[in-house]
């Protein structure tokens, strides 16, 4: 066949491809549309792939799970570092001079387990994933990919070495967390603190029996303040002319039981810490610490006499008694507890108001918290 000829098949066979997808030929410049096609295309079967699309799209995912393993390795050693810090820190502890200093260094410790613990949620999450894609591309890939097989493999033994390595790092973590809260719990209470009302409070007592006491009566000042919202101006009015011939700085007496219990009541709700009246056992401590001479105050109980006609007459004309705790007997016949009507009102009679331990430990956080950077 010559050249010619040869040249005439091929351009017969174009122009059999393009009539068959209706598109026009071109001759001499001029456009001639071609003949409709015999028959269409029939559509390629749902369930035909292409190998080499087949191939490219497995090296691609297994590219993008080598990428997410290559990233949770930078993280992993993240997550141990940040616990070898905090390892670190908290061991520290022990060597710092003060209460404060080692509240501090716990607060920062406490917050950086914290931060590590939600990590290691989370990085267990992503790499569970990682696990699932591994083992979802290991079915589907076959003989041709041999060398992605093998990384396939080794992929899957280091995310599950991680996923080991991290329920051991979650064990230890919550372990130094449960370490560090017991150090602070063992950390003493201050001995004493001024609260926002200026009410200085002292520790007393031991041990889990310890309490906080203001260590001095509360004020004609105190109580001024506590007078100036009061919603009836009569009583404030007689109470403010009760106060006004007495210093501010003076011990407040003359106040009935019922007045003093409202007076902790305001000022629990100004320094947001419960006060009360002591009962008999903490008013025996309060009683021993006071100086010569001190004044005697309400206690926070029912008073009940010993003798048994005497209850039986009080229980008869109705008449509820409270405890008064009068160490050097100012108003009874022997120092210690008595008893009197809750209406009444004693010249020396004061007020100590007591609170729990845990008191001092709170205010002591929120001082450092309000102080932190």
């Amino acid at each position: 066949m010559s050249a010619h000829a040869a040249q005439v098949g091929r351009q017969r066979a174009w122009a059999a491809w393009l009539a068959a997808f209706s598109l026009p030929l071109l001759c001499g410049g001029q456009a001639v549309e071609s003949r409709p096609a015999a028959a269409a295309v029939p559509p390629a079967a749902p369930g035909v792939q292409f190998r080499a699309l087949e191939v490219h799209d497995r090296r691609e995912a297994l590219a993008d799970l080598l990428q997410r393993l290559t990233a949770e390795r930078d993280r992993r050693r993240e997550e141990h570092r940040a616990y070898i810090d905090a390892t670190a820190a908290a061991q520290s502890l022990g060597t710092l001079p003060d209460a404060d200093q080692k509240l501090r260094v716990s607060m920062t410790v406490a917050a950086d387990l914290g931060r590590l613990g939600e990590q290691l949620k989370e990085s267990r999450l992503r790499r569970l994933e990682i696990l699932d894609r591994i083992q979802a591309q290991a079915a589907q890939t076959g003989p041709a990919m041999a060398e992605g097989a093998q990384l396939l493999r080794e992929a899957d033994a280091e995310v599950r070495l991680m996923l080991s390595q991290q329920v051991e790092q979650a064990r230890r973590t919550g372990l130094l967390q449960r370490q560090l809260a017991a150090f602070v719990n063992a950390i003493p209470a201050p001995a004493e603190f001024c609260a926002a009302s200026a009410v200085v409070m002292r520790l007393v007592g031991v041990g889990e029996n310890a309490f906080y006491v203001s260590a001095a009566p509360l004020s004609v000042g105190l109580f001024q303040r506590f007078l100036q919202p009061l919603p009836s101006p009569e009583v404030a009015a007689v109470w403010t002319a009760y106060a006004a011939g007495t210093g501010p700085a003076e011990a407040l007496t003359g106040v009935s039981w019922y007045e003093a219990r409202r007076l902790c009541q305001w000022l629990s709700a100004q320094d947001g810490i419960e006060y009360r009246l002591p009962v008999s056992r903490e008013a025996a401590l309060v009683g021993a610490a006071q100086p010569a001479g001190g004044l005697a105050f309400w206690g926070d109980e029912a008073w009940v006499p010993e003798d048994h006609a005497a209850r039986r007459d009080l229980k008869r004309f109705g008449v509820d008694l409270v405890t008064v705790w009068d160490p050097r007997a100012v108003l009874a016949a022997q120092p210690g507890s008595t008893g009197e009507v809750p209406f009444a009102r004693y010249p020396s009679l004061s007020i100590y108001v007591v609170a729990a331990r845990q008191a001092g430990v709170a205010h002591r956080w929120q001082r450092l918290k309000a102080a932190a950077p």
